[in-house]
């Protein structure tokens, strides 16, 4: 008898296969690729439905102006279905091509991101504060983080600025030297900032996870294939974002 070894799927596939059932438990059309545009730092697509996906670009631009044999590839992507390039991209080892996949992914799952979608699944999706920026932003993050909770991100992003002061501690771990994020203030005194974030190197991912009730993980690391270990050591946290 043949022993068969059951292969456990990332989360991009299971990603894949629940953006699948969504499209054919709505009798939703996925939509083809009409545009795809490649930045130094970001790719993003617009697809036939008024789809729209974006993804951290680790590569950089793909070729010159002149180079047209790195470029045409991608050109060929024009008019191919939104699932065939998750489906090829996210399997890939090359970055650019998971970033590919990725910002296909991203581009699919919105129809079922917006609020009223949301709603229909039984999730609840408003901003009920007016003028507060990060409920408008972020209304469910807003309406679960407490006074007392020890928050965590990985990536220092927008976020971190909207968080401040709302829990007891922010940790924020990022792979970019800390003087990136310092600031020296002068008035009666001198400070140091950020303010009220402790800022720590990315080897400091596991022992800042393991300790926070909250934890937010930059989308990037779905594409430099980080995001697994990173979320193996959130066990502790009531709730992960990404």
């Amino acid at each position: 008898m043949r022993n068969i070894r059951r292969v456990r799927k990332n989360i991009l596939e299971l990603t894949l296969d629940r953006l699948q059932k969504l499209y054919t438990g709505g009798q939703v059309s996925p939509g083809r690729l009409v545009r795809l545009a490649v930045k130094p730092r970001w790719i993003t697509l617009i697809g036939s439905n008024n789809e729209c996906g974006i993804a951290a670009n680790f590569s950089g631009i793909p070729g010159s102006k002149g180079d047209r044999a790195e470029n045409i590839r991608f050109l060929n992507l024009v008019g191919k279905s939104l699932f065939d390039i998750a489906d090829t991209g996210i399997r890939s080892s090359n970055l650019q091509e998971r970033s590919l996949g990725i910002v296909a992914l991203n581009a699919l799952s919105q129809r079922f991101l917006i609020s009223s979608s949301i709603r229909e699944r039984g999730f609840l999706a408003q901003c009920w504060i007016a003028g507060d920026k990060l409920v408008h932003r972020y209304p469910t993050v807003s309406r679960l983080i407490t006074k007392n909770d020890v928050v965590a991100i990985v990536g220092y992003g927008n976020e971190v600025r909207s968080l401040r002061g709302r829990c007891h501690e922010l940790h924020v771990t990022d792979i970019r030297p800390l003087e990136t994020f310092e600031t020296v203030i002068f008035d009666k005194t001198i400070k140091y900032g950020p303010q009220a974030v402790r800022v720590h190197s990315g080897g400091e991912n596991e022992r800042v996870l393991n300790t926070a009730d909250v934890v937010f993980i930059a989308a990037s690391t779905l594409v430099n294939g980080s995001f697994e270990t990173l979320f193996q050591w959130t066990r502790k946290a009531r709730l992960v974002g990404l």
